[in-house]
């Protein structure tokens, strides 16, 4: 899909009133010919020069996925989609946190995307958060109060597959649930558990109403029903290899240490600079 591929004095322009995140403005100059895809919380960066990773220990580079957000997909894409294979990939992305004891916590469209071969990769783990912790981020209906107005309920299995619920009605019905309802009717609607009637014979109908419900123990649980409901070997035609539960534990746990790593140098860099 293609972006703005705005340079840095379009970009400069744009936001002639405010100041450039100084990251931005360095890849920028430091590249002839570099532009920026999007512009907002989650800009990417195009034809960034070789070895300018090595000037900033904070900064941590990511292929360009070519496919877009989950949301470009449905609105721009009108060719057949493996809607059953993305939830099953999606499902299990989420899954891969739980054996260490985390949630994504920011579960929406924009963060979904896909790779020149329609294989989908969830990214933007930037809220994700200890099973526990209060979820104070999102947007209906991927989220939705609780009893506290203050948070949207404590992360773990139950926030995590509300939001999957959604993003499936997404995914199958090509429009946001309740898109229809301003903001404020949506926010209450959700408050008191109102949901579309379902046709549960129908096994996505079922998986979503059950999201919804809250009626997983685990995300992983709802994997494995994905697995028998819309058949395993249908589902896993993207899946190249089979990972146990030890090995995904020790992937997300290499994974977390070097970002971890990486926000502790961020951290004393900038506290450094303070104390100067």
């Amino acid at each position: 899909m293609t972006g703005l591929q705005w340079n840095y004095d379009v970009l400069r322009n744009y936001y002639a009133s405010r100041k450039l995140n100084p990251i931005i403005q360095h890849l920028l100059q430091a590249c002839p010919g570099s532009c920026v895809w999007g512009i907002g919380g989650h800009s990417v960066v195009l034809k960034v020069a070789p070895g300018i990773a090595a000037k900033r220990d904070d900064v941590i580079f990511f292929e360009l996925l070519e496919n877009g957000t989950l949301h470009q997909q449905l609105t721009f894409v009108n060719s057949p989609k493996p809607i059953f294979r993305w939830m099953y990939q999606l499902s299990l992305a989420v899954a891969a946190l739980e054996p260490i004891g985390y949630a994504h916590g920011d579960l929406n469209p924009r963060n979904v995307v896909f790779d020149s071969e329609d294989t989908l990769r969830l990214i933007d783990f930037d809220h994700s958060l200890q099973a526990g912790g209060k979820v104070d981020v999102g947007d209906e209906p991927y989220v939705r109060y609780h009893n506290d107005p203050s948070h949207y309920g404590w992360a773990g299995p139950a926030t995590e597959q509300f939001a999957l619920g959604s993003l499936f009605w997404y995914m199958t019905r090509g429009s946001e649930l309740y898109s229809e309802l301003s903001g404020f009717d949506r926010v209450n609607t959700l408050i008191a558990r109102k949901f579309p009637s379902l046709d549960l014979q129908d096994p996505v109908n079922r998986i979503i109403s059950n999201c919804w419900e809250e009626k997983y123990v685990s995300v992983a649980e709802l994997v494995t029903d994905l697995e028998v409901i819309l058949g395993e070997e249908e589902v896993i035609e993207g899946r190249h290899e089979t990972i146990n539960q030890e090995e995904k534990k020790i992937i997300c746990e290499k994974y977390y240490r070097e970002v971890m790593a990486l926000v502790t140098a961020r951290e004393k860099n900038e506290l450094n600079q303070h104390d100067a």
